[in-house]
């Protein structure tokens, strides 16, 4: 090789590197948990339905995995594969509420929201709203019957 052919193959091979460089530290900085919209106040979340073809423990692991954080549950979907007739909501025994809780918290992943299934009924939102806040849920995505709006009012007072 002679000495023109080296500096060529030489100077591309420095600009290449020098142009990657940058983008290697980027790629370092990453990390799980969408740390770039944090440093924007934003919390990145999922709802369930989402993963709705798998159950809400599954769909947990699912979203953590790809480094999220927040997680939506969805009501009327099923807690797990060996409670079939289970969904996460207000029925939910002591134990399962317990597990839901502690699966949650060992992956790192707050519900902040809810999408909560509602009949209009009082003493149901009551148990609703009690069981999601007691989860750490601040807001509660509903589609309330028609004329229930203002029977809710007195159970946020």
């Amino acid at each position: 090789m002679n000495r023109r052919a080296f500096l060529a193959k030489s100077s591309t091979a420095a600009v290449t590197a020098g142009f990657y460089a940058p983008f290697a530290a980027l790629a370092e900085e990453t990390q799980p948990g969408h740390p770039h919209s944090a440093k924007l106040g934003w919390k990145i979340s999922v709802q369930q339905w989402t993963y709705r073809r798998v159950p809400l423990f599954d769909g947990l692991v699912m979203a953590a995995e790809v480094g999220l954080r927040c997680f939506e549950p969805r009501s009327i979907l099923k807690l797990d594969a060996k409670r079939p007739g289970m969904n996460a909501d207000e029925n939910m025994p002591l134990d399962a509420r317990k597990e839901l809780k502690t699966r949650a918290d060992d992956l790192g992943i707050a519900f902040p929201s809810v999408f909560a299934d509602f009949n209009g009924k009082p003493d149901q939102a009551k148990r609703m709203l009690e069981f999601w806040k007691s989860l750490g849920a601040t807001y509660v995505v509903s589609e309330p019957p028609n004329n229930s709006v203002d029977m809710l009012e007195p159970l946020f007072a």
